[in-house]
């Protein structure tokens, strides 16, 4: 979108004062409906020279190789530094009697574990961390469906006024003009911290770690490239992206898309991507969408 353009432009503005040379595949725009296997393949199978990276959320070096229809694994990949992390949150409606996560809890057992809910889609890494969630907090009986709103937060959000499903998994920026004109309650947010924005209007909602429940499924976006990277290159763009994000514009930039800044080494970026895969990969088996 625009403003995840303006980030990135802001990005290479910072990385070409301090001649860093490279060439970004732009995953989202190359194959959007793929999950980005795409432009992931084709940094995958580049040159490792850093002169061609990769910028993109976890799923398509982590969750996409599992359905078996990549050229690529993980392990194929050489990480390069994490950037930024979205958040998601559960959210009711405001009118909603469910008023925080034990309830929605006893609300599921209620219904004896079967009930539909709000999300992006199937398969994703949205649908992973609830499906993370619901192993930790319900039964082995639970029968959950997720009914997908491929048009966005805005579309889940009307679903949940409405009454079409009774919560819902958005991301914490989609869900925050609904939170400020009250027409949504957020229940918790999936992850160790709370967005910036809820921070800086005092909402204390807990997040999965409060409440004793883990989330290794993390939506992460950082930089990587092909295996093979020199360790100098490595560090020269780690260390000119970290530089970059000082700018006041590009901590703004950040800011407008809602998200949270994230900086990781190579190697921390790396061990989250490799915490992440096993428990993708369970889930996946659990919900039948891959063999095994």
């Amino acid at each position: 979108n625009d403003a995840n353009a303006e980030y990135l432009a802001k990005i290479r503005n910072a990385m070409d004062q301090q001649q860093v040379a490279y060439q970004f595949a732009e995953l989202g725009k190359v194959d959007a409906g793929g999950g980005g296997t795409i432009g992931a393949t084709d940094v995958a199978n580049a040159q490792p020279d850093g002169y061609k990276l990769g910028f993109c959320i976890s799923a398509p070096l982590a969750v996409m190789p599992l359905y078996g229809e990549t050229s690529y694994q993980l392990e194929d990949c050489q990480t390069i530094c994490g950037a930024y992390s979205t958040l998601n949150v559960l959210a009711v409606s405001a009118d909603s009697p469910i008023q925080n996560v034990e309830d929605l809890v006893a609300y599921i057992e209620e219904n004896n574990g079967v009930l539909s809910y709000g999300g992006s889609g199937t398969g994703n890494i949205q649908h992973l961390t609830i499906e993370e969630w619901f192993q930790q907090a319900g039964s082995t009986d639970w029968n959950m469906t997720c009914v997908a709103y491929t048009d966005g937060d805005s579309a889940e959000a009307v679903a949940l006024m409405s009454g079409e499903v009774p919560f819902a998994i958005m991301q914490s920026q989609g869900v925050k003009s609904y939170v400020e004109d009250n027409s949504l309650r957020v229940l918790m947010v999936f992850g160790e911290d709370r967005p910036k924005w809820m921070k800086d209007q005092g909402l204390e909602i807990p997040t999965t770690k409060d409440l004793g429940y883990s989330c290794t499924i993390a939506p992460l976006i950082g930089f990587w490239g092909p295996k093979g990277i020199s360790q100098e290159v490595i560090d020269t763009i780690s260390n000119a992206f970290y530089e970059a994000t000082k700018d006041p514009d590009t901590q703004k930039a950040i800011e407008n898309l809602g998200l949270e800044f994230d900086y990781r080494t190579a190697e921390e970026y790396e061990k989250a991507l490799q915490d992440l895969e096993p428990v993708a990969e369970e889930l996946l088996k659990q919900l039948g969408m891959i063999s095994g």
